[in-house]
């Protein structure tokens, strides 16, 4: 290899690499990295069917240890390097600019639609990749109805570092179509409090979404159905999963009751989810037309144990289930999360403060799981009415 590199006074003086060999080796090094990075960058540009170049098997070798100095070309400034037939020594790849540097981000990515879960506490539990990705993405929605956090969406922007726009029930389950557009020709990030897949209405926007020929990507969080082992009962304990909704005068639906009924006779546990009311109308202005809508409600543990109580003595269960034990949780996950554990009429009577809240109706009890409840009982009475199946197992 001959290379001939311009220097700015003669180098009469020089005649061999021993006269200066550290200044030498610097430029000889310049120059072979020049030369690598030129090479790196012309493996960048696409070829054919082969657009990208595996380097690893070929790894790139240059001999610059014993490169000489002429003098001959002393005396028109010019160092002329060439090199010797001793063995080559591998360039350092560490010193080297990686591919992606060189080469830009991924020309190839896909345009699509990400469900991005947030997480439960405040916004900075959201993952880094779904940070990442939102802060790409040219438009980012906000699912405000199914659950929410501890922060506002003013705290959530700042945070972010996006300006995010709040998509209710409405635009959810009825304009989707607006959420997806333009969504096979730009990234489109659709923010959700929990998981993205914690609620069914979002298995619907994915199936518009592949409908429409739109890719998509879910990064996933931690949501209630998970995060509920805090209150020390085992996860592959629950069964089925209900909801207990608000009632009305004229409308006080019972069904979940059953679904728990039959959870405790398979000795596993209920999560109860309670219902949150969100941009919610009167059923005159739902009637009129009106866009009138009721301020926010959550339901609270004490209002899900008293309509269960009343579920009970409307069955006449009374000596069944009212001693039951029960964990009440609210804000898991956040700074200031409160879980209660007792019976069924002293959670109707615990105040657990600002949502949200959870409720849970146990099966059988391992004696661990008994423990962990002991941590967080009402009181010393609590837990008194358990009674031993077997050796392992404990139920009320």
């Amino acid at each position: 290899m001959n290379v001939t590199a311009k220097v700015s006074k003669p180098l009469n003086e020089v005649d061999t690499l021993s006269a200066d060999r550290h200044t030498a080796d610097d430029r000889t090094q310049e120059v072979i990295k020049g030369l690598a990075v030129g090479f790196y960058q012309d493996t960048c540009k696409p070829r054919h069917s082969d657009s990208s170049l595996n380097l690893s098997s070929a790894p790139i070798r240059v001999s610059i240890d014993s490169a000489k100095i002429t003098a001959s070309s002393a005396k028109s400034g010019s160092v002329n390097l060439s090199s010797s037939t001793e063995a080559p020594q591998p360039l350092d790849p560490t010193t080297l600019p990686t591919m992606q540097s060189m080469c830009g981000a991924e020309s190839d990515a896909v345009i699509m639609l990400y469900l991005i879960g947030l997480g439960l506490g405040d916004a900075k539990d959201i993952t880094v990749k779904g940070l990442e990705i939102l802060r790409a993405c040219s438009r980012v929605y906000l699912e405000a109805y199914t659950s929410i956090l501890t922060v506002g969406k003013e705290a959530l922007e700042e945070y972010y570092g996006r300006e995010l726009i709040l998509a209710d029930r409405e635009t959810v389950e009825q304009e989707a179509d607006e959420i997806l557009r333009g969504a096979d020709q730009t990234d489109v990030a659709f923010l959700v409090v929990g998981d993205p897949f914690g609620a069914t209405t979002h298995s619907d926007l994915v199936l518009r979404a592949v409908k429409a020929g739109i890719q998509y990507r879910v990064i996933h969080n931690a949501s209630i159905m998970n995060a509920v082992g805090c209150c020390g009962l085992q996860l592959y304990n629950f069964g089925e999963t209900v909801s207990i909704v608000f009632w009305t005068d004229s409308w006080k639906p019972e069904s979940f009751y059953d679904k728990i009924k039959r959870n405790r006779q398979s000795g596993m546990h209920t999560l109860c989810l309670l219902d949150i009311k969100v941009k919610e109308q009167t059923l005159e202005n739902l009637m009129k037309g009106r866009k009138v809508y009721e301020p926010p409600r959550y339901m609270s543990v004490c209002q899900a144990a008293e309509q269960l109580l009343e579920i009970v003595r409307h069955k006449r269960e009374e000596n069944e289930d009212l001693d039951t034990v029960c964990v009440g949780l609210s804000r898991v996950g956040s700074e200031d999360q409160k879980i209660k554990a007792g019976t069924l009429r002293q959670l109707a009577l615990v105040e657990l403060g600002k949502p949200l809240h959870s409720l849970i109706i146990t099966g059988h009890l391992h004696p661990m799981e008994l423990d962990m409840l002991r941590l967080f009982a009402v009181d010393e009475q609590s837990l008194a009415a358990l009674k031993a199946v077997d050796s392992s197992t404990f139920t009320s």
